[in-house]
């Protein structure tokens, strides 16, 4: 009875108060983050991204965003479910991205295509992978091909340099399905370092 009395009034006093969680998602950290530096770019190399607005929440719930999903007994709704239709087709059943699906596939592959992220983020829910996992794995390859150290005879004829919404879509199906190049990839970044 105590926990459905605190469950009322934290929903009661949500109603009264609320805040952009449940309008932007976690996604509405990516312009804070920005303004601070502190938006992982480019594989970390810098902490701000140009096209941050491109991907934040705001951007989602203006352009893509179809409706909120919640938790059980959580006033504040801050799933995404999202919808695209061209160039990718994105079904809202695998939900949107997050804040952090929106950093590894955008800002850290260098990507400001919310639909390229979105369909990225259905991806690995069909394949039942880690967003975080691949999107940073995916931009440490970035950043390899960007250095050399990586050719398109290494990635399958991918040109995996930065800012590729393309390739980086390429690879998360490689990686989900283990072909070619995503199969050394789908072992993570240590495994792909020491290759």
């Amino acid at each position: 009875e105590k926990v459905r009395e605190v469950v009322k009034e934290i929903a009661e006093n949500w109603a009264k108060n609320p805040s952009t969680l449940g309008a932007l998602g976690t996604a509405r950290g990516v312009m804070p983050l920005n303004a601070g530096g502190i938006l992982p770019t480019r594989n970390f190399i810098t902490g701000t991204f140009e096209k941050a607005e491109a991907i934040c929440g705001e951007t989602m719930r203006d352009t893509i965003l179809v409706s909120r999903g919640t938790c059980y007994g959580c006033p504040v709704r801050c799933k995404r479910e999202v919808k695209v239709e061209e160039p990718y087709r994105v079904d809202l059943e695998y939900g949107g991205p997050e804040y952090e699906t929106l950093g590894a596939f955008g800002s850290l592959c260098g990507i400001g295509d919310l639909k390229a992220i979105a369909m990225a983020n259905q991806l690995c829910g069909a394949y039942g992978i880690d967003t975080i996992s691949t999107g940073t794995t995916i931009a440490f390859a970035m950043e390899c091909f960007e250095k050399g150290i990586l050719t398109p005879r290494e990635t399958d004829g991918i040109k995996l340099q930065f800012g590729n919404a393309e390739a980086m879509v390429a690879m998360v199906e490689k990686i989900g399905k283990r072909e070619g190049f995503g199969d050394l990839l789908a072992e993570g970044v240590k495994t792909a370092a020491e290759k």
